[in-house]
């Protein structure tokens, strides 16, 4: 089972470390509509990990559980050789 909530802050980690590497930080400044600009960014990234979170449970490679809200459970496991 895995725990929704930990695992978009592990994807929120990536994405803005990719984020970082990406796009150097500004040199100068000026900090107008840095609040609004980060508040935007966070719900971009949420609006991915739902769409992702959806994309693999339409696909049935997560199931929801009924005894806990914030889990889902995994499908398919690697298979062995």
């Amino acid at each position: 089972m895995i725990n929704v909530y930990d695992w978009y802050e592990s994807f929120s980690q990536v994405v803005e470390s990719q984020r970082s590497h990406l796009a150097p930080a500004a040199d100068g400044g000026e900090n107008d509509g840095q609040g609004d600009e980060e508040e935007e960014w966070k719900m971009h990234v949420q609006a991915r990990f739902v769409r992702a979170l959806h994309t693999l449970d339409f696909v049935g490679l997560v199931k929801h559980t009924g005894r806990k809200a914030e889990h889902v459970m995994r499908t398919v496991y690697d298979v062995l050789e």
